[in-house]
C-alpha cells in the first residue's frame, strides 16, 4: 500500500516529534529521512531547526542526487 504525500510528511513529522520528547535529537549528528511516495526522491528536515520545531510545511523534498526539489533550506 503507498501512502499519500500528505501521510508521508504527517509520519515524518510524527517520528521528529517522537525523537525530540525523548531528547534523542542532538542538533548535529540526528536526521530522520522518507522516500517520497513516488520513489525518486526523499524527505528530510532542513538543517537549522530543532526536531520539536519540525512541521509538514517545513520539510523539504530532496531528489537522489541532491538537488531541493521542494521547500527551502535555511
Amino acid at each position: 500500500m503507498l501512502l499519500k504525500k500528505s501521510e508521508v510528511k504527517r509520519d515524518l513529522v510524527y517520528a521528529y516529534q517522537v525523537l525530540s520528547y525523548l531528547k534523542l535529537d542532538d542538533c548535529t549528528y540526528a536526521h530522520l529521512s522518507v522516500h517520497s511516495e513516488d520513489k525518486k526522491s526523499f524527505y528530510i528536515y532542513p538543517f537549522g531547526i530543532r526536531f520539536n520545531e519540525v512541521n509538514e510545511n517545513s520539510l523539504i523534498k530532496v531528489s537522489l542526487d541532491g538537488n531541493v526539489i521542494e521547500g527551502k533550506e535555511y
